[in-house]
């Protein structure tokens, strides 16, 4: 896992996530794309963390999650609609929190919290507030693990902040808060 490299893909693709929707579409006369690109990157995510939970060695999904990253961020400069630019948003930060998930597999954390942050601005961009969230937590658990406590409890209040704008049929409704018994708030 060379550091250089996960620098490149880091600046490149934090550039690409926080310009402006209007300065990142090349063509607004250009026909909306029908999905079926983002649809396949959609698809690819969800098959690398399947590769990723069965991987005895996590650092050998890496190379394949580098190359996806690589794709949504080239993705994310010809995206054609805010529609299309909002959902590789969302693909990107999933991709970049399961590349913190490799990095903090093999202990290194200050890549892995920086994959994080990655994920959770480009969460935050696309207003996918659970996914936000999870980034949010995942981050936190680094500094949970590095005994760093006064990161931690922030983190974690944001996060359960912001699930509370999430989808609350997933599991993230349970950080919104309710009685000590742990019965959340707000229910769909």
């Amino acid at each position: 896992m060379n550091r250089r490299e996960l620098l490149r893909i880091l600046s490149v693709a934090g550039a690409q996530v926080a310009i402006p929707l209007d300065a990142a579409l090349p063509n607004s006369d250009a026909a909306p794309a029908d999905g079926t690109r983002t649809n396949a990157h959609a698809r690819m995510n969800s098959h690398l963390w399947g590769v990723y939970a069965l991987s005895v060695s996590k650092k050998t999904v890496y190379p394949v999650v580098r190359e996806q990253l690589n794709t949504l961020t080239s993705e994310l400069r010809g995206a054609r609609s805010e529609a299309e630019h909002t959902r590789l948003c969302s693909l990107t930060a999933d991709v970049f929190q399961l590349a913190g998930e490799v990095f903090f597999d093999a202990s290194r954390h200050t890549d892995a919290a920086h994959c994080y942050t990655l994920a959770a601005t480009a969460s935050k961009q696309a207003k996918d507030y659970d996914l936000w969230a999870c980034a949010l937590t995942r981050h936190a658990y680094v500094s949970m693990y590095e005994r760093d406590f006064s990161e931690t409890v922030p983190m974690l209040d944001a996060a359960r902040r912001l699930a509370t704008r999430g989808n609350g049929q997933l599991s993230t409704r349970q950080m919104g808060g309710g009685s000590a018994g742990g019965t959340p708030r707000r229910t769909r």
